[in-house]
């Protein structure tokens, strides 16, 4: 995983899936990252507005489609 974008506001990161190996690209709130990623919030806490499976992609870095056929569509 890589920021490749950013700004005051959102940050972009540039991953690539474990399963099927597709680079993907998804944005994030750029405090709430830096909460996670630098100060090293649980990243259910840093990230309370965002959804399970984005969530899910910055711990394991599977993509929203491979989280569906792997959890189930439960997120």
């Amino acid at each position: 995983m890589m920021v490749v974008e950013g700004n005051s506001r959102r940050i972009t990161i540039e991953y690539t899936c474990p399963f099927c190996r597709e680079t993907k690209r998804t944005d994030y709130n750029t405090d709430e990252f830096t909460n996670w990623y630098a100060l090293g919030m649980h990243v259910q806490d840093a990230f309370q507005r965002e959804t399970a499976t984005k969530r899910e992609i910055l711990i394991s870095g599977i993509c929203p489609e491979c989280q569906g056929k792997i959890f189930g569509e439960c997120a």
